[in-house]
Order: structure tokens, then sequence, then C-alpha cells
């Protein structure tokens, strides 16, 4: 230890010296960077950190100094102190050094600047996370004298420790820690007069944070609580009700809010955590807490509503706003635990107040002046503000609170009624305040508006009693015509969208009108963009009455001034934009045709904009998709597309197009496919088919097989026969060519992912080809029983395996059975075996309506084969079975081996398929009976709340052949892609009563070929008396 003392002389001298040339060297680069390169050097040495921590906790050194030190000793901590950190870099610190420092931190705890406080207790934060207990087994009793101690620079800096110490605490620890810190926290908390505001926050936080920590090892400690947070919790809510019975204003500092934040958050955390132990203590806080959600409200439209200023947000040393918005977050987080709890007798407390309620969360949901100045500035920052999910603000977590309670089963028709009040009090308020002159009344009208997205659907369900042609004549409709503001017009056109469905024809013809103006390019971006959103809902709502006529008066306005808007759109409104543009041309397709030299050049050059960004290249395939299938402007639009497809596909040797730019165009070819009548035109088949080959051939891309593969799937359906008789000119047809691309695809190299839709396009090709494929049908066969031993993805094994499922359920039952008998697996026993037990296995994990069917009914014939031919390769096969539970495994603890080495019965095939079906059926019944069995549960929901009595009161269907698996690598098509595919709408498979045909089926098997399967469990056979059949 002398020896590092002593060295520890020159070093300090070396380290300040470097300390003086950084201050001395303004102006002159050169040499703070030599100082700092000195500095690098001295960190290698054993005695650095000890240097670094007695310059920080010395007063005899400039604050300057001590402050830098303490800066470079927090560093020096995460780089040097443990090996095995994430950001270790040798040399580690040496045992000696580390004692020392160890020794020295604590006293710097007190020091008297703020910045020095903080860093030390970083430092000692970072060491306690490696050290603490084992190396210093003595640092807690330390803090918590340092907490007894009264001095407030000390407690504070003890506090900075504990935030960070107590959640490492582990629950053989917490036993010894809470008792003892416990009752600390409190006396500081307790103490206004002698701690900061932020010191005692950082107490209270410290107690939420261990009772959290208790709460999470009550599963393994169920009187944890009761021994350790259960005894203190009376004081502590004695004590917070005072804090918060305090009024904000009469805080001293800049962090008036914190405590009641912290507090609240606390508050929060015990309730849902404890729940009946809190029951009794609500009544203290409930009136503090209410009082300072009134006190708040008067504060926040004072100060952030109507002042440009804004109230003071102070942020803290951890970089957390601690302003009025983190306590109103905090307060309205109580509340919504209170309306959702899941004990409904907490309803009650929010009911008794929810009038009063709702009209003071409106008041929030008023635009404040910062809000109106930034929306007015950018366009894109209230774009994004209205998509309520890529930001977060104190209007948007009020509306969702009532949303909330609005969908909250005991409170919905009472926050309804509070709804309708509190609309109606505010809007007297805005007569009275423009009365007086007032310039803000205005946003009352807006936030009155706004609430349409919490109630909107209630209201045209009839939930609601609301006066809707009141509304609109002394609120939309003024709003509409107003010069007061271009956010007031905004949200009056945006409204009237809302309630399209609602209102009477004259008022809705005058919506259209204003709607239709509101898309000039004259009127403000704001304007704009509610009139698109309006649009929509105007298109969409009058589309579903089949009252479109409505609309024909406006449409080419109307669409005219989307086009418009599209061109200059950021990327924020485009989405709006390109939505009701879509939408105008689903209304009226003929506006296609006439719109078509605008609409075609705007699709393709969003297309070349976006094609990297799947965000953004949704809605832009969107709009692909509705011109292709529009009769009056497809053909044009494909041809104008085709250049700029082959461009992509065949681009020159200078030209590196990015793969995810070449699977979008297939995407995009897919749509113009779906759309284009056959016969396709002649350069889709002779130029675009043979890039499109080509590309596939030559890639291993995954999302490119993927797409591509539909794309050629597209071409099967659309025309066939085209293909047939086309050839390329080494003489293969274009049905050689799709062969040679499924081989491809299925190549044993290949992604699995690359077969996620291999099943569709083989499927395709069986159907649209037939006895055409000849010996191609064998080898597609053999590739995916070769591919199929390496796939592992369940949807992956759920494609291939439905090309044999399709095949078993069609008149070539024999043929594959036959063909699967000859060809042995990778273990030497037949590929039939193995691909009924993996159907068997795998049946029961199928995705999609029209997979399961298909399985199913695929599943009746190979049963009814095997009980009418006798088919002894099937009859006799033996697959999985029930599984062994482990009772059966013998008696002890179900350990991690013995779970991985679950057991099965071996069944016939037979008795499987018919318990698979019988599991089928019961599945169908209930999801037939899915809405009595809510009915149930509501009933029993309402049973709870015992112990709360103290608070008062044929095939074509390929392409839905695998479900949706966006969640892997190169995926990126809609479930509505899948749902709303038109080639396959037809299949007689799709019009299967199945729930009939399951029932039918099973009593043949029992009644007429008098099977009697094995194994049937106690479930099954209920299932099977349920339809009268008795096993």
């Amino acid at each position: 230890r002398d020896d590092v003392m002593e060295a520890g002389d020159y070093l300090r001298q070396a380290v300040l010296g470097c300390f003086e040339s950084i201050f001395t060297s303004a102006g002159s680069s050169a040499a703070r960077a030599k100082a700092e390169q000195e500095l690098k050097a001295l960190e290698a040495t054993d005695g650095f950190g000890v240097v670094l921590a007695g310059i920080t906790i010395s007063s005899d050194y400039p604050t300057h100094a001590r402050q830098l030190a303490s800066v470079l000793l927090k560093q020096y901590v995460e780089l040097h102190w443990c090996s095995v950190s994430n950001k270790f870099q040798q040399p580690e610190t040496p045992a000696t050094a580390k004692v020392l420092i160890r020794q020295l931190l604590p006293q710097g705890l007190g020091d008297e600047q703020s910045r020095v406080r903080a860093t030390v207790a970083y430092a000692i934060s970072a060491i306690a996370r490696w050290d603490w207990p084992e190396e210093w087994p003595d640092l807690f009793n330390q803090l918590v004298q340092a907490v007894a101690s009264g001095n407030p620079c000390l407690v504070h800096g003890a506090m900075r420790v504990l935030t960070e110490f107590c959640q490492e605490v582990t629950d053989q620890q917490m036993p010894h820690v809470a008792p003892i810190i416990f009752p600390q926290l409190l006396q500081v908390i307790a103490q206004p007069q002698v701690y900061s505001t932020r010191t005692r926050s950082r107490a209270v936080n410290i107690f939420t944070t261990c009772a959290e920590l208790i709460y999470t090892m009550s599963d393994m400690f169920p009187t944890a609580p009761k021994e350790l947070l259960y005894p203190v919790i009376p004081q502590y809510i004695e004590t917070f009700a005072e804090l918060l019975s305090t009024a904000s204003g009469q805080q001293d500092d800049d962090t008036a809010h914190v405590i009641h934040k912290e507090v609240i958050s606390s508050l929060t955390t015990l309730l849902k955590s404890f729940p009946k132990v809190m029951a009794g203590h609500l009544a203290t806080v409930l009136q503090p807490i209410w009082n300072v959600v009134i006190s708040s409200t008067n504060e926040y439209v004072r100060c952030e509503v109507n002042s440009v200023m804004g109230s003071a947000q102070s942020v803290d040393s951890d970089g957390e706003c601690q302003g009025i918005d983190s306590l109103l977050f905090a307060v309205f987080e109580f509340i919504e635990t209170l309306a959702c709890s899941e004990h409904k007798r907490l309803h009650k407390l929010v009911a008794t107040v929810m009038n009063d309620l709702v009209h003071l969360l409106i008041s929030y949901m008023q635009p404040t002046e910062q809000q109106v100045e930034t929306w007015l500035s950018d366009v894109n920052d209230f774009v994004s503000d209205e998509a309520d999910d890529m930001c977060y603000s104190v209007r948007i977590a009020a509306l969702n609170l009532i949303m909330s309670m609005a969908m909250e089963e005991g409170l919905a028709s009472l926050c309804l009624q509070a709804i309708t009040m509190g609309i109606s009090k505010h809007l007297q308020e805005a007569t009275a305040l423009r009365t007086s002159g007032n310039i803000n009344w205005w946003k009352l009208h807006e936030a009155c508006m706004y609430l349409l997205k919490a109630f909107v659907g209630s209201l045209k369900e009839g939930k609601c009693s609301f006066d809707v042609a009141m509304f609109m004549q002394t609120v939309v409709l003024p709003g509409m015509a107003s010069n007061d503001h271009v956010l007031l017009v905004g949200r009056s056109l945006w409204a009237a969208g809302q309630l399209t469905s609602l209102l009477p024809q004259d008022v809705l013809l005058q919506c259209l009108q204003v709607c239709s103006s509101g898309l000039n390019q004259s009127q403000s971006s704001i304007v704009r963009v509610c009139a698109a959103m309006a649009a929509y809902n105007f298109c969409k709502e009058l589309r579903t009455s089949d009252n479109t006529a409505l609309l024909s008066p406006y449409v080419d306005h109307m669409t005219q001034g989307l086009v418009t808007m599209a061109t200059q759109s950021t990327d924020e409104m485009l989405t709006y934009t390109l939505e009701s543009l879509i939408m105008m041309l689903k209304v009226e397709p003929l506006l296609g045709g006439k719109y078509e030299e605008h609409l075609s050049p705007l699709a393709i050059s969003l297309f070349l904009k976006y094609a990297h960004d799947p965000s953004q290249f949704l809605i832009v395939e969107d709009l692909f998709a509705v011109i292709a299938a529009t009769p009056s402007c497809q053909m044009q639009f494909s041809e104008k597309f085709l250049p700029t497809a082959l461009s992509i596909l065949n681009p020159c040797e200078a030209t590196q197009v990015p793969l995810i730019t070449v699977s979008a165009v297939l995407d995009l070819l897919c749509k113009i496919l779906e759309g284009l009548p056959a016969p396709l035109p002649t350069v889709y088949i002779s130029t675009l088919y043979p890039a499109v080959v080509s590309t596939l051939l030559h890639s291993d891309d995954s999302a490119i097989l993927q797409s591509g593969g539909t794309c050629l799937q597209y071409y099967l359906s659309a025309s066939p026969q085209q293909l047939l008789q086309w050839q390329d000119q080494s003489g293969q047809s274009g049905l050689s060519c799709a062969v040679s691309v499924v081989l491809h695809i299925l190549e044993p190299s290949q992604s699995e992912y690359a077969c996620s839709f291999v099943g569709r396009l083989v499927i395709m090709l069986i159907k649209q080809m037939g006895s055409l494929l000849g010996a191609h049908l064998e080898t597609i066969l053999r590739a995916v029983l070769s591919k199929m031993q390496s796939v592992q993805t369940p949807t992956i094994v759920q494609s291939l395996l439905l090309i044999f499922i399709f095949l078993l359920q069609s008149s070539h039952l024999e043929e594959v059975i036959s063909f699967l008998s000859a060809i042995p697996d990778i273990s030497g026993n037949s590929s039939l075996q193995s691909v009924l037990t993996q159907w068997c296995h795998a049946h029961q994990y199928f995705l999609g309506q029209y997979e399961t069917k298909l399985s199913m009914v695929a599943m009746c014939q190979v049963l009814l084969y095997c009980v009418t031919n006798g088919n002894s390769q099937l009859c006799d096969m033996m697959v999985e079975g029930e599984e062994v539970r482990s009772h059966d495994l013998g008696a002890g603890i179900l350990t991690r081996s013995k779970k991985s080495k679950v057991q099965f019965t071996s069944i016939p095939l037979p008795s499987k398929l018919f318990k698979l079906l019988v599991k089928d059926l019961d599945n169908v019944m209930e999801t037939t009976q899915a809405g009595h069995h809510g009915d149930d549960e509501s009933d029993a929901s309402s049973e709870e709340g015992d112990g709360w009595e103290d608070i008062s009161e044929d095939g074509n269907d390929i392409l839905q052949l695998l479900a949706p698996a966006s969640s892997y690598p190169g995926f990126d098509i809609c479930d509505e892609d899948l749902d709303d595919d038109d080639q396959f709408k037809d299949d007689p498979i799709s019009q299967i009563d199945i729930k009939d045909h399951l029932e039918k089926f099973l009593h043949q098997m029992i009644t007429d070929y008098q099977f009697r399967p094995v194994q049937l469990t106690p479930a099954e056979q209920r299932t099977l008396m349920t339809i009268n059949i008795n096993c």
C-alpha cells in the first residue's frame, strides 16, 4: 500500500499537469490533444484510479479539476474495474488500488458540489454492481449511515447510490435490506424542511423499487410482503397523503411536480401489486390525488394551453423530464389502474367522479400553444401526432384514458354519459370565452371534436345518447367555415368524416363541398391533410352504404386534389393521401381512366422512391393493386410500368440494383398480373416472363425467390396456355421454365425461407397443367421430399406438406401412396411413413382457414381409404399417440432432463386420423359457441371480489396454402393479401361447411363402416356424444 501511495504522489502531479494543460489550452487544439494523449497513457498505470478518486474528494483542488477527475474516474471504473464487463479494456484495476478507491469514494458523497456527488455516486454504483457484498460488505451500512446523518448533501449523494443499488438487491438480500432502509427513507421523505424535493423524490423512488422487488420475490417467498412491506405501508401512505396535500405552488424550487409524480407512481405500483392491502388505505390518498388533478388542470391550461412560454419542464441529472407532463402521466396511470383493475369493485371509486373526471380530461386534450406553433411550422409533426403511435403527449394520454374507461365493461355506459355531459359543458365554456374575447376559445371546440376518437364507434352502434345534429350545427359546420384558425377548420373536416354515417343528406352534401374545397392547393397543409382524411371516411362510409351517387359532383375535384397532394406529399403525409386516393378509385373506377396519365407516373415514381422502405412501400403496393384492377386504365398502366420492371430485372452490367428493389418489383408484377384479363399482352409473355425466370434462376435471395415464385403462380393462374405455347431461344417452354424455378427454390443449398410459398406454386402447376407435367411432377415431388428432411420452421413444413395433402384429397390418392412407399427417407424408412407422421404431428398447428379445411378433407379421404380398402401398409402404420403425463413417468420433480424425454404412446394411423378429426370437430363447435362462452365468462367475472367489502360503493385456394409468416426473414406480404386472393375464391374446399362435413363423416365411419378407434380420451368421447356417437 505504501508503494502505491508513493507512486501516487508522482502520478498525481502528472495528472494535475495534464489537467492544467487542458484548461489553459484554449485556442490550441494541439496542446489539448497532447494532454489528452498523456492522460490516456497514464490510464494504464496501477494508481491512476486512486489518484482520480483522491482529487475528486479533496476540496484542496479547484472545482474544475475535481469535476474533470470525477468524470474520468467514472469512465475509468466502466472500462477497467471488472474483466467480465462488456465495456472492459485492459489493464484491470489492481486489487490494492480497488481497496483504496472503495475507501475514498464514500467521502465524496457529501461533497457540496452536486456534479461531484453525482459522478461519485455513479462510480460507487458501478463498483457495487461487481463488488457488493463480497468485496465491499460494509457498503450498505455506509449508505444507511449516510442517509441517517441529517446532512442534506450526504443524504442526496447516498440516495443517488441507493437508486441504482436497490435494483441489484437479490431476493436473498432483501430481507436484510428492507427493515433497515425503509425507516430511513421515510425519515427523509417526511422532512421537506431539511431535504430537497429531488432528494425526497429519490427516496420515494427507492421505496417503490424495493416494493416491486418484494412483489416479484413473493412467488418464491409468499410471506415476504407480509413480513417486509405490509408493516410500513400505513406510515408511508400517511406521509404520501401529507405530501400530496401540499399544493404544487407552495414548493419553492423548480422541481415542484417531482415529489407528487414519484408519490403517485409509487401508489400505482402498490395498487397494481397489492390491491387488496391497498384497498383499506385508498380513502386516505384519493382526495389528495383528486386535488392534484384539479390544481394541475388549472395550471396546465394556464401555462401550457394558453401560454407560448409553457410551464417549466425541468430535467433531472438522469435526463428525465420532471415538469407537469410527467406528473400528469403518473396521475393518468393511477386512474387507469383503478378503472381497469380486474377487481371490479375498484371501478366504483372512478364511477363516483366520472362526470368531473371526463370534464377535466377534455381540458387536457386541448392543443398547447407549443403544439400549435409546431404543427403550423411543420405539418409532418401534426400528422405524426395524429397517428398516436408515433409520439406521446398529455393530449394523447388523456384521450387514451377516456378510451380505456369507455371500453371497460363496468364503466363504459357511465363514461359515455360523462362524455356527452363534458362536451356540452365545455361548449358552454367556449361560448363564454369567445364572448369575453379570449382568442383561445376555439381550442375547446377542437378538443371536443378530437374526443370523437374515443366514442364514435359507440355512437354508430347506438350505445351513446349524443345529439349529433346539434353538434354538427353548433360546432362542426361553423368550424369548417371558420376564419379563426386553420386547425379548427381541419379538425372540423376530420370530425365530419368520422360522423358520415350519422349525417342527413343535406348536411353531408355541405361537408362534401367543403372537403372538396379543402383539397385545393391554395389551402394550408393542415387543412389539406385533414380534408384527405375526411375524404377517405366519406368514400368508405358511402361505399359501405351503397350511396356513392352523392359523391358524383365532387369526385373529379377531389381526385385531382389528391393526385396533386400525392406528388407534393412528404413521407408522413403520403399514407393519408394515398389511402384517400385509393378509396376514391375504388368508389369510382372510371376515374382511373380519366386520370391515368397522372396516376401511372405517380405510382411508378413512388415505387422507385420507396422500394427500399417497407413501411411506405405497402401503401404504394396498394395503389398499384387498385390501378391494376381498374379496367379503364389497367392496360395503359401495365404498358408504362413494363420498361421500369425490365430495367430492374435486366439491368445493364454497370448498374447495381438493390435486392429489395428486385423483390419489390416482383411483388408489384403480381398486382398487375392479378388485374389483367386473359390472354395476357404478348409482351408480358415474350419479354417479361423470361426476365422473371432468369432473375429467379440466378438469385439465392429468399425474398426474391418468395416474390418471384408468387409472380410465376399468377402467370400460371392468368394464362397457362400462353406459357405452354411460348418457347425461349433454346426451345424450352414456359412450363419447363416454371419447373426449373421450382427445382431451384427447392435446392438443398437454398434457405428454407425461400420455400415459404413454393407449395402454392407447385399446386398451381398441378391444377393448371395436370397431365402435361408428365415426368416433371415426380421430379418436383422428389425435390420436395428432399427439402423436407432439412426444414425446421413450422410454416415451411406446412407449405411442403400441403403439396402431398392436396394430392391425397384428389383422385391421385393411390398413386401418391405408391410413390411415397417406393422412396426411402433419410433414415431408410419409406417416405410414406415420414410424410404421414409429420402430417399427423403438424395438422393441429396448421394456420389459415383454407389450409385447415384442406387438411381435414384430406384426412377424411385417407381414413376412408384405409377403412374401405384395408391397405395394410396404412392400417398397420404406428404413429405418435397421446403424451404420457408426468405422473406416469414416476414420482419426483419433473426436471429439465425429464421434460426433454417426454414420451408418447403409439397408435395405429387410422385411429390417429379419427382422433384428429374429432379434435377438429370440437374446435369448430367451440368456435361456434364462442359467444356463449363469453357470456359465461362475464358472469363468472362478476362473482369475483371477495375481501373487498371495505371499499365503498378443388384446391384452387392455393395462395392460402401457407399461413402468414411475417416474422420470418424476407417475408413482406400482408395478411390481407392472403385473405383477399381472388385466384382461388371458388375452390370447392372453401365452400365446404366443415362442421357438417365432419359430423356426417364421423357418423359414417362409426355407423356405416363399423370403425372402432382406439385410445379415445374422455374429452374426445364427450365430443362424440354431443353428435350422438357413443364409442
